[in-house]
């Protein structure tokens, strides 16, 4: 095989250069590495990116979407809880109903109640199928109240039927690494788990961190697993709590990681492991939380009502950040919104 012409070049001039020197020491080139990026802004991982600006992906109007997961082909599903439909959004933007949860609950300003019974998170097991949280806490209709299975050709079903008087407000979901589920319950606060191949939801994680506060509102929300933990955002407290995964299975003891950074909603692990959470006072913002504790705002605007969010991870594809926006037809946003991970 002949050598590129620009390999040879480098060879014959730097060659006698290199052979004449000793051997660096690794740690001595990274440390030289660093101080060579310093001037632009201090030492850094060489495979860090920012993300780019906020698109517009689809809108669907009237549609109240929270939930929002990408599949591993990048095809986006976000739940419109008024309908409790399912749709699919393709890379491009084409919009298919992918599945139906029963009849919705209309948006009704003048009835808070009407935001509590729907499809709310999504998220895609380790067998590629689709999961769904759908609380009714108001109509207590035991028919839809639970975690459904979604299908590949759309059908639906209540593979997990929740009671409503013990897990009244199933949220968020999430996977770990052996294809157990663990969800979300938001008003009470707390993890469930239910074991892989179960239809059955046992209690797993139950602590202070996890519960709203007295006068009501929204403890555990956003949930997702990462390196042998599970990650809750709760609401009402303003924190992302860590609860360790112990060698049995059971959950360890839980414990605040992150906090400070707004109310925050929907959690994900973005491609580098990094976690990403949806969190502000008065306008929306996505966070990344780093290892230990501390984060920064990645996005700082142009996502207010987002609710979800969720990376597309197709290995020939640029990876990218969708968020589903609750409030998209009151504020003007689009309903599906995008984000460049790296520019």
């Amino acid at each position: 095989m002949k050598r590129p012409l620009s390999i040879l070049f480098i060879g014959l001039v730097a060659g006698p250069f290199l052979r004449a020197q000793a051997p660096e020491p690794r740690t001595a080139f990274v440390r030289r590495l660093q101080a060579a990026v310093a001037p632009w802004g201090g030492p850094k991982r060489l495979w860090e990116c920012q993300p780019g600006p906020v698109y517009g992906v689809v809108t669907l109007p009237g549609a109240k979407c929270e939930g929002l997961a990408v599949a591993p082909n990048g095809d986006v599903f976000t739940g419109d809880l008024t309908t409790n439909a399912i749709y699919r959004v393709s890379p491009w933007g084409q919009v298919t109903l992918h599945a139906s949860l029963g009849s919705g609950t209309p948006y009704d300003p003048a009835n808070p109640g009407w935001y509590f019974d729907g499809v709310k998170g999504l998220g895609f097991s380790v067998d590629g199928e689709l999961w769904a949280c759908h609380p009714n806490p108001i109509s207590r209709d035991r028919a839809k109240h639970g975690i459904w299975r979604v299908g590949r050709d759309g059908q639906a079903e209540l593979a997990v039927p929740l009671d409503p008087t013990m897990a009244p407000f199933p949220n968020g979901l999430t996977f770990d690494s052996q294809g157990n589920l663990y969800f979300s319950e938001s008003w009470k606060g707390g993890v469930w788990k239910v074991p892989r191949g179960s239809r059955t939801a046992v209690p797993w994680a139950d602590h202070e961190l996890l519960a709203p506060l007295p006068e009501g509102g929204f403890g555990a929300n956003g949930i997702a697993f990462k390196g042998g933990a599970i990650y809750v955002a709760n609401t009402d407290q303003v924190t992302l709590v860590r609860i360790p995964i112990l060698p049995d299975g059971s959950a360890g003891a839980p414990a605040i990681h992150a906090s400070g950074f707004g109310w925050p909603d929907g959690v994900a692990v973005g491609p580098r492991g990094d976690l990403f959470l949806i969190g502000g006072w008065e306008d929306w913002q996505v966070i990344r939380v780093r290892d230990d504790g501390s984060w920064e705002v990645v996005v700082p605007g142009g996502i207010s009502g987002a609710a979800s969010l969720d990376f597309a991870r197709a290995p020939s594809a640029q990876p990218s950040l969708f968020l589903a926006n609750f409030w998209a037809s009151e504020w003007g946003y689009p309903t599906v919104q995008k984000v460049e991970v790296c520019k």
